[in-house]
């Protein structure tokens, strides 16, 4: 007798290469203030089967807008800007994946 549909035996209906984390090209971050740099978010491992629709759902905050800013760009990107000297957390969301840069931004020169 066949196994039901979604049991231990490996058949289950779910996918079977499903996202298990979401990955932020670096962990930290240091630019002047006016300064823009760019963070990629991908899902993990990138080959999942429904890596492409977690990594398109992915917003982006940063823990305050007074030192640096954060908002996705035309190439599908998160482009970070240097407001004010001194550090927040930029956190990458996606369902119940989440991903974070340490930012520091320092004085313009």
């Amino acid at each position: 007798m066949a196994a039901p549909s979604g049991s231990d035996d490996g058949t289950s209906t779910s996918a079977s290469n499903p996202v298990t984390g979401l990955l932020a090209s670096q962990k930290t971050l240091s630019e002047a203030v006016g300064a823009i740099k760019t963070v990629t978010v991908t899902a993990d491992p990138a080959d999942a089967d429904n890596a492409t629709a977690i990594v398109s759902a992915t917003t982006a905050a940063s823990s305050d807008d007074k030192i640096a800013t954060v908002k996705v760009n035309s190439a599908g990107g998160f482009d970070i800007t240097g407001i004010a000297a001194g550090s927040v957390t930029v956190t990458f969301t996606s369902g119940t994946f989440k991903a974070s840069v340490a930012v520091t931004i320092t004085a313009a020169s």
